[in-house]
């Protein structure tokens, strides 16, 4: 259960973009784990449980866009809904509550936000930081804060 309510409804950083290969990547946000993974067109971004049996979503694979739980095979679709279950017979439809718990997400500035709360607004707009955000520049790692409508660079 989220604790903050004021942060679950910011923009938050969780990844550096280049963290983020083709396997799911296990991020902790105020205190819940969250699974980030790649699909054709965007990051997403779920909650890190499987509803079925509870086991991690980040150590399952990504196949067809779709995020697949490690422990029975359950496929999730980018917007969480449960597209297949191996073990339930053909024809048989799938329960609608059937479904992981979907965060916003966005990748900007070399890094992915996510946002727990579906209230507040959209990302903000920051001055451009291309020069600082790429990954030669290892040397110099900003700290980012993002602190109601501002952004500290340190």
């Amino acid at each position: 259960m989220i604790k903050d309510l004021v942060l679950a409804k910011e923009w938050l950083p969780a990844a550096y973009s280049h963290d983020l290969t083709d396997q799911p990547l296990q991020v902790t946000i105020l205190e819940e784990r969250v699974v980030l993974f790649r699909t054709t067109n965007a990051i997403k971004a779920f909650k890190d449980l499987c509803i079925h049996r509870g086991a991690a979503l980040s150590l399952g694979k990504v196949v067809d866009d779709c995020i697949v739980c490690p422990y029975h095979g359950w496929k999730y679709d980018d917007a969480g809904a449960c597209v297949k279950i191996p073990q339930q017979p053909p024809g048989r439809a799938i329960p609608s509550k059937a479904k992981a718990q979907v965060y916003d997400c966005v990748e900007k500035y070399g890094i992915i936000w996510v946002k727990m709360n579906r209230e507040g607004g959209d990302i903000l707009l920051f001055p451009s930081m291309t020069n600082i955000l790429t990954q030669d520049s290892k040397r110099f790692a900003p700290t980012l804060i993002l602190c109601r409508q501002q952004l500290l660079v340190s």
